[in-house]
């Protein structure tokens, strides 16, 4: 079952998740994201579906922390990481909108970041 994901949405999920990350130890992790999400979505189904985007999207992330810094999208610390705004849309464009039968065979970040170059290039 897929749902529309909107990009104010998005951010808003994405910068819980990244404060969650920081703040809450990692055993507690599941139950606070769980109940933020359930308590912003009017349905379970919606919640765990959103939930569940946005965490593929920060262990692809996770995954990919070294080309984002290459590219300039990221900063990382042994202890954190930060990422910008560009970043955490062309994180959307793929996680947050490809339908369920896509979202198990991500791009590589080349590709993400390519392409959101020429998104750049074409709206300016």
């Amino acid at each position: 079952m897929e749902f529309e994901y909107g990009q104010q949405a998005w951010l808003e999920d994405w910068g819980l998740v990244l404060a969650s990350t920081q703040e809450t130890p990692a055993e507690k992790r599941p139950a606070r994201l769980h109940k933020f999400f359930h308590s912003r979505y009017t349905t379970p189904v919606e919640a765990d579906w959103k939930c569940e985007r946005v965490m593929m999207a920060y262990r692809y992330l996770d995954e990919h922390l070294e080309s984002f810094e290459k590219y300039g999208l990221a900063i990382a610390s042994k202890k954190s990481a930060t990422i910008g705004r560009c970043a955490a849309i062309m994180l959307w464009r793929f996680f947050g909108c490809v339908p369920d039968e896509q979202i198990k065979n991500p791009p590589s970040p080349e590709i993400l970041i390519a392409t959101s170059e020429m998104r750049k290039k074409v709206n300016d």
